[in-house]
């Protein structure tokens, strides 16, 4: 197989001791949510009904929200990164054929390919220092 075109990762498989109690916790949350919202609509508040309406609508919403969280939480992938490809097929290139941004840009993806999905989900891994530096780089 062409040298360039090798994956750069593979798949390393979960164990099922280590997801099971992950998914035991997803599905008591989603028992208690159930019964959460079946004593919030048997229950209304008369006295401020239109307050009472637009709670349990938010309250839907967001867990309607989690709910589309936790699908990818379900099945987890776990990827070892083959760095050696990688840069070869990304960061060895002569700067005449790309530009800056593009390289950058490559960078920033080849250093965050390997970090914790929980970790993506907070924010950017790297500090504000380090986009700072690298954007005065750009422009400079």
């Amino acid at each position: 197989m062409d040298e360039g075109r090798q994956p750069l990762s593979r798949k390393l498989p979960i164990s099922s001791s280590k997801i099971s109690p992950y998914r035991l916790i997803i599905i008591l949350r989603l028992v208690i949510l159930g019964l959460f919202f079946h004593y919030r609509i048997l229950h209304p508040v008369n006295d401020a009904y239109g307050l009472w309406l637009t709670s349990v609508i938010c309250e839907i919403w967001f867990a309607v929200s989690w709910i589309l969280d936790q699908f990818p939480k379900w099945y987890p992938i776990e990827r070892e990164t083959y760095l050696d490809r990688l840069s070869l097929r990304y960061l060895s290139l002569s700067p005449s054929h790309t530009n800056t941004l593009w390289l950058l840009l490559s960078g920033i993806s080849a250093s965050a390919f390997n970090f914790p999905v929980g970790m993506r989900k907070r924010g950017s891994h790297l500090s504000w220092r380090v986009w700072t530096y690298l954007l005065a780089q750009l422009i400079l």
